[in-house]
């Protein structure tokens, strides 16, 4: 299988940014006065995971008091260079209606919203009464009324509880709470010789969550809300990153000495029991609280660089069309050449979704989704025939063109049809769609690229049945021949790996390549090897399957009980073969393993439901690079044969659009 990859390195990096731009990366403040000043402790002493018993509940948040202002619901803030300093901004969940909330010729950053929406903390070097340093302040939702919270200078890393009664922050290396409603004298929650920082609340603020550092480590901890009862939650000093989901979970890197590295975006308890493997980005996305931008989508912001040479903030949703086959959409929405980042927006922006549009009659909503069709060969008739079928249920335009043409007319998706499972030449044209973000659909053939999915049959599955079958029918022993010709489908490993471990059966001779390939070859080919090989028990083939029969029953001279086992061709012309030889020989057994041209029927499907913004199940993708949405393999048996001949002789099978929707995609 051709590799090729001009994209893997951007692709990598795109994939590396993802596991990690969630949280905060730590990262020195780009104010200049903290940058100078602030200590940081680097002990000697090594974390300790403490026992993972139960957390016993936490005392019950203080009532939020009624807030003043009125709250301005899913206003996203953000800070921003823009103007020459640091500043923060707010804008609608479209990207426009920028306004400048600080407006401070000190830099003001990590804005962080109460969860009524009412009220901004941040963090500002600005001067004040006490000369300057850097120090929380707090301001309503337009900018005015800013006051300074915190007292201690070099405070960072602001978080509001969900009651919006108290408030989080780093200082020093050490964690500090503030109440915001009388008494607001600062109390430190950590107290140790470690670096502290990035504190969040856990979504019942009976928790709260921290990074820790010492020396070169950095580990995730968890304490009660009053700082009781610390613990580690990682052990291996490697995280850099962490958060709570929805569901009160911890969401974070790969981080235990005595856990096999089997997740990068891994969950575990607030406990720290039951580490598991949350998944790609299309699965992390909904453990976070939402945001619903106008058109009604529904996601989370992000701040990084994709395609982009500076940091911008994108609106992260698997409603929007999938970008690199990650089963995860991205919209620019600051598209500023200035950097960009920390978005933050009101929890309750989870509780205000604006309201659904008017629905509309399928055809109504399918008319703006395009699906092309590539590859189309004269051989392969059926397969285009499937996929018009297809269109035509489902209403939508479908185009038929090269590659490059589909490309030009900015189709949503297309199906590529390859012969053989053989797509070297179309490499650079997939390429390009892809990174236009059109996902490809490949009938047959297996690619290992971003943004590419394959239609098949398991062919693993395929030529296993057929070498069980036939060594089945021998008794488990004796000596075959394979004819395969066909190594994009990697049925050599298969073979390889069948008979190492069946001593009593072995490959005798092989045809892996035909010189000035002529369709005849297989019909002498076979009747030499018959005559050759007189205790020949079985042949195996992917290719010709009517020549080798012939070369059996025409040209081998052998009589019926000495034939070797044979594989029969599921078409109607293989179908044909079959039932002709057994008119003259009764007794005469074969199978039949389908590989159905309704492959393209479900591929349209898939890339309509992927169009219209479905997720795709990343548990479904399987195959030999674990990018393939697989059917089922029909089977045509000597008990079966006749109905086959009677109601299906092309031996083809689609999937409804229903199984389609619920195999492969998430609701």
């Amino acid at each position: 299988m051709n590799n090729y990859q001009p994209h893997k390195m951007i692709i990598t990096l795109l994939l590396i940014f993802l596991l990690t731009s969630c949280a905060p990366t730590p990262s020195a403040s780009p104010i200049a006065e903290t940058t100078a000043t602030l200590p940081i402790a680097v002990p000697t002493s090594t974390a300790v995971i403490l026992p993972t018993e139960t957390l016993p509940p936490a005392p019950t948040p203080t009532p939020q008091p009624t807030p003043t202002p009125q709250p301005m619901v899913c206003t996203i803030a953000f800070d921003s260079d823009r103007e020459g300093n640091w500043e923060i901004f707010s804008m609608s969940p479209e990207g426009d209606a920028v306004i400048n909330l600080s407006n401070n010729p000190g830099d003001d950053i990590r804005p962080s919203w109460s969860p009524d929406g009412s009220q901004i903390a941040f963090v500002s070097n600005r001067v004040n009464e006490q000369g300057g340093g850097q120090f929380i302040y707090v301001m309503n939702a337009d900018g005015s009324s800013v006051r300074q919270l915190s007292q201690e200078p070099g405070s960072d890393w602001p978080d509001w509880s969900h009651d919006g009664s108290r408030l989080l922050y780093s200082h020093q290396g050490e964690i500090y709470l503030v109440s915001l409603s009388g008494n607001t004298d600062s109390i430190n929650l950590t107290n140790s010789p470690a670096f502290d920082e990035q504190p969040s609340w856990s979504p019942d603020d009976s928790l709260i969550l921290w990074q820790s550092i010492e020396g070169n480590n950095r580990n995730v901890y968890v304490m009660r809300a009053d700082g009781s009862e610390p613990r580690a939650i990682t052990d291996n000093g490697r995280i850099h990153g962490a958060t709570w989901t929805v569901d009160g979970r911890v969401l974070t890197g790969w981080g235990w000495n005595d856990q096999q590295e089997f997740c990068h975006n891994c969950l575990v308890n607030p406990d720290g029991t039951n580490i598991s493997d949350a998944g790609g980005k299309g699965e992390v996305e909904p453990l976070r609280i939402p945001i619903w931008n106008l058109e009604g989508l529904k996601g989370t912001l992000i701040t990084g660089q994709i395609f982009t040479s500076d940091e911008e903030i994108y609106l992260v949703s698997s409603e929007l069309p999938d970008l690199e086959g990650m089963g995860i959409g991205f919209r620019n929405i600051t598209n500023h050449p200035a950097t960009d980042r920390y978005p933050d927006w009101p929890d309750n922006c989870a509780l205000n979704r604006p309201t659904d549009p008017v629905e509309t009659s399928a055809n109504e909503a399918n008319q703006d989704i395009v699906l092309g069709y590539a590859g189309d060969d004269p051989q392969y008739q059926q397969r285009k025939q499937r996929f018009e079928q297809a269109c035509n249920e489902l209403g939508v335009q479908c185009l038929l063109g090269s590659l490059e043409d589909l490309i030009a007319q900015n189709v949503n998706a297309i199906v590529l049809n390859t012969i053989n499972g053989e797509i070297t030449e179309n490499i650079e044209d997939i390429q390009t769609a892809t990174n236009l973000g059109i996902p490809v659909f490949l009938l047959d053939a297996v690619l290992e690229m971003d943004g590419v999915y394959s239609v098949t049959i398991d062919q693993q599955q395929w030529a296993l049945l057929g070498l069980e079958w036939l060594t089945t029918k021998t008794q488990g022993s004796g000596s075959i021949v394979t004819f395969n010709l066909y190594p994009e489908y990697h049925h050599g490993d298969m073979i390889e790996k069948f008979f190492s471990v069946i001593p009593n059966f072995k490959v005798v001779a092989g045809v892996d390549q035909i010189d000035n390939f002529d369709p005849g070859w297989a019909k002498p080919r076979t009747a030499d090897f018959a005559k050759a090989l007189p205790d020949l028990q079985a042949i195996w083939t992917n290719v010709n399957f009517e020549g080798v029969l012939q070369g059996i029953s025409e040209e081998s001279g052998l009589a019926f009980d000495k034939w070797p086992a044979l594989l029969c061709e599921a078409s109607a012309q293989g179908l044909g073969a079959w039932e002709r030889v057994r008119a003259q020989n009764l007794n005469f057994d074969c199978i039949a393993l389908g590989n159905p041209p309704g492959i393209a029927y479900d591929a349209a499907y898939a890339a309509y439901y992927l169009s219209s913004g479905m997720r795709i199940n990343q548990s479904a993708l399987s195959g030999y690079f674990g990018r393939s949405l697989t059917v089922d393999i029909p089977v045509v048996t000597s008990d079966t044969l006749d109905q086959w001949l009677k109601e299906n002789p092309s031996v083809d099978q689609v999937m409804s659009p229903d199984e389609i929707r619920q195999n492969w995609f998430l609701d």
